[in-house]
């Protein structure tokens, strides 16, 4: 299974109560396409309600996660990746007279190490307006050289005003801008040869720290996940206020062929432009609700890309812009590319490593062979030792390389022969002196260096001879 599974379309979490001011359990299981997802894509938004608004979301180990709080303004969407704790529990934070509306736009599954519990990081004063480097936390038996890119979200918790920025060690970008009146992102982040990230932040107009990063996971480099080292602003008309398709091959930053997912960042190039929405979507997909108003926030999306790498999008603000952040690609289905032998003497041991091209990790299965022919499943390596019952028989072998696109199959035949018959290694003139000569010439034809021994014991006989010479 790919790394991220993003829906066709979005589907709300419905059944909400209104919020009490608290952090409530939500079960998502009957809304999750596959329950045993690892974490969960939200977006969230109130269509009415007394300001100020708050919502939240986070795991159910996740006590450290705190809520958008202080001004979330009605009809302006937040989004973040949440770990499912090896459930579908979640909890909700809903603002006081308030119900807001919930989505589902996706799930984490295969490649990734979603934390059971999420890492904070408060950037204290003495640190504001520096890039400070992080690294991930490798989980079970992974090592930082595993670790392809990571998950991190930012949330603002005050009213304030101030730029942050997530970005891969070595990257220029600057472009996150300034954030406020409450707001949750999430973003796909690369890591660089060392294993870093940065996160930086100018911290707050109003005297204390305002904005926390919370690192959610990571993603293996057995993914196929490609992020952007420095993202570049897609050149919109000024205003599209209908749904249209765009050619993601053909974008400033071109998403790669084999593209099943894209994650973006919306900005706005003037954030006085306020009260219009942008939005991208599946192709075909329903609207999934309200779409983002900007109020002087960005705000990431997640969208599944068709065959053509397109996806749809819309805005009514004429000054606002996405960048792609980083894409998930289909990798092609796996190829054989051995020619194992077709030939092995009785009594031998028949080591026959296959390779295929492909990825991400490769399964090997033997669908067909002797009994006691195995395959590892890992290295595609087939051990067998054929028994004297099997000399001249021609048996069949199939063996199948799997990953989560699909298969590749290859049978074949091996000739069980004498042991001086390799199939492999034998040159012809020794066939040649089996069949044409006799049994003692074959014999000196492929053990000479026995026959040179007793050549070197003649002189002894030799001199037996002569002591009987009267």
């Amino acid at each position: 299974m790919s790394t991220f599974e993003i829906y066709q379309s979005e589907v709300e979490v419905t059944g909400l109560a209104e919020g009490m001011d608290t952090w409530e359990q939500v079960d998502l299981a009957p809304f999750l396409e596959d329950p045993t997802a690892k974490a969960v894509i939200l977006r969230g938004a109130y269509d009415s309600g007394n300001l100020p608004l708050s919502l939240g979301f986070r795991g159910i180990n996740d006590p450290q996660i705190k809520t958008v709080a202080l001004g979330l303004l009605t009809n302006k969407y937040v989004t973040t990746c949440v770990s499912l704790a090896g459930g579908t529990v979640i909890e909700i934070f809903v603002g006081d007279q308030s119900t807001p509306r919930v989505w589902i736009t996706g799930e984490v599954h295969d490649h990734a190490e979603i934390y059971n519990a999420a890492i904070h990081y408060s950037t204290p004063e003495e640190d504001w307006e520096q890039f400070i480097d992080r690294q991930p936390t490798p989980q079970g038996g992974d090592v930082l050289a595993d670790i392809g890119q990571v998950i991190v979200r930012a949330l603002v918790d005050a009213t304030a005003s101030a730029n942050f920025v997530i970005r891969e060690k070595g990257s220029t970008n600057l472009q996150t801008p300034a954030a406020a009146i409450g707001g949750m992102f999430w973003y796909v982040v690369g890591l660089d040869e060392n294993g870093f990230y940065q996160t930086f932040t100018d911290g707050s107009k109003v005297g204390f720290p305002f904005l926390n990063f919370y690192e959610v996971g990571y993603i293996l480099k057995t993914g196929n996940v490609v992020t952007v080292l420095n993202v570049s602003e897609e050149n919109f008309p000024v205003n599209h206020p209908n749904f249209d398709t765009i050619d993601l091959s053909t974008a400033v930053q071109p998403v790669d062929e084999g593209a099943i997912a894209v994650g973006i960042e919306w900005f706005d190039t003037d954030p006085i432009t306020v009260g219009r929405n942008a939005f991208i979507r599946a192709v075909g997909a329903a609207s999934g609700g309200k779409q983002h108003i900007f109020a002087d926030n960005p705000a990431t999306q997640v969208a599944l890309v068709n065959e053509l790498r397109q996806i749809e999008y819309r805005k009514r603000n004429p000054t606002a812009q996405f960048s792609v952040w980083w894409w998930e690609v289909l990798p092609p289905i796996p190829v054989i590319t051995s020619t194992p032998s077709t030939m092995t003497p009785v009594g031998l041991d028949y080591n026959e490593a296959l390779s295929a091209d492909g990825s991400p990790t490769l399964v090997w299965d033997l669908l067909a062979g002797p009994s006691l022919a195995t395959i590892n499943p890992s290295t595609g390596l087939i051990s067998w030792t054929p028994p004297e019952s099997n000399l001249d028989d021609r048996l069949d072998f199939t063996a199948v390389v799997t990953n989560f696109v699909g298969s590749d199959t290859l049978s074949w035949q091996v000739l069980v022969t004498p042991p001086q018959l390799t199939g492999k290694l034998v040159a012809e003139p020794v066939l040649i002196a089996r069949t044409e000569t006799t049994e003692m010439q074959a014999l000196a034809a492929v053990a000479e260096p026995v026959l040179t021994a007793k050549t070197k014991a003649v002189p002894v006989l030799k001199a037996k001879t002569e002591a009987t010479v009267p």
